[in-house]
């Protein structure tokens, strides 16, 4: 979906997007991972930073599997040029 916006350039992705995946929590580490590496590659640009909005903390029955893709979302951190807000 962002193929029409590569030849535009950009400067950083703010990225939102968690409770939809918490009920595949295994999988979940793996597409933030992807989608960051993804963005950059696109465009060209492996320091363009990617911030991401942090999973929002209300309850649910899904809470382990939140917990378990609040805990990717924090690895991720790792990656030079990302923050989570």
């Amino acid at each position: 979906m962002i193929s029409p916006v590569v030849p535009f350039g950009l400067r950083g992705v703010i990225w939102y997007q968690g409770e939809s995946n918490s009920g595949q929590p295994e999988m979940y580490a793996k597409l933030l991972s992807d989608d960051d590496n993804e963005w950059r590659s696109d465009f060209h640009n492996p320091e363009m930073p990617f911030y991401f909005v942090q999973i929002a903390p209300y309850n649910t029955v899904l809470r382990r599997n939140r917990n378990f893709c609040a805990e990717a979302q924090f690895n991720t951190l790792k990656v030079k040029n990302t923050g989570m807000r």
